[in-house]
């Protein structure tokens, strides 16, 4: 199975966060039923250069009195690389420093691809996405 990677960087623009449920305290934690939408640039780990673009959809699903949350995204997460698409669907807490989605299709030369994305925190602004897929 091909396998390669590539990092999201928080600090990058294009992230928003839509509050749909009661006010929280405090206003920044996330409540059950915010939806988050970003936009985000995927960058090659070696080089730094923009190898993509990251688009997802993701909902709070629970909210912990920890202040920790689970957070589900949905089908409409999709990883478009030059030569493609990836949609991928995954689930995660946001304490976790590792979680595994999965790969459930693509367009380009991703059509019809299966697999794993795995999610790795590396530090307080970055993100890395390894994809593990069959062609």
């Amino acid at each position: 199975m091909p396998k390669f990677k590539v990092r999201e960087r928080f600090s990058d623009p294009y992230f928003q966060v839509i509050h749909f449920g009661p006010p929280v305290n405090p206003p920044a934690q996330f409540a059950v039923g915010d939806v988050l939408l970003g936009d985000r640039p995927l960058r090659d780990p070696a080089t730094g250069n923009q190898v993509g673009t990251l688009t997802f959809r993701g909902t709070v699903i629970r909210a912990f009195p920890n202040g920790d949350q689970l957070f589900g995204v949905n089908a409409e997460h999709r990883l478009k690389l030059r030569n493609g698409t990836f949609a991928v669907q995954d689930s995660f807490l946001f304490s976790s420093a590792q979680s595994t989605g999965a790969i459930v299709g693509g367009t380009g030369t991703f059509d019809k691809a299966r697999g794993t994305v795995t999610r790795t925190v590396i530090d307080d602004n970055t993100v890395e996405f390894t994809y593990d897929y069959t062609p």
